[in-house]
């Protein structure tokens, strides 16, 4: 999720410069996309977290402690 978070800013960011500098009039952000974007990014990190979630939360404390 922060991935997702910190390529559509950095993206958005440079999108906007990069067409600054080449003197386009006119830059408008695709919000409908960007969100769209934001919601899988943050789907898919929510659903590749959850079986390390489950197998950690199913070790005992000390014995996850003393693993190498």
């Amino acid at each position: 999720t922060f991935g997702t978070a910190l390529g559509l800013v950095l993206g958005a960011f440079l999108a906007w410069v990069f067409s600054a500098t080449a003197g386009t009039a006119r830059f408008a952000f695709p919000i409908t996309q960007l969100a769209v974007i934001a919601i899988l990014g943050a789907l898919a990190g929510v659903l590749a977290v959850i079986r390390p979630a489950r197998r950690a939360a199913s070790l005992p404390i000390l014995d996850a402690i003393a693993a190498p």
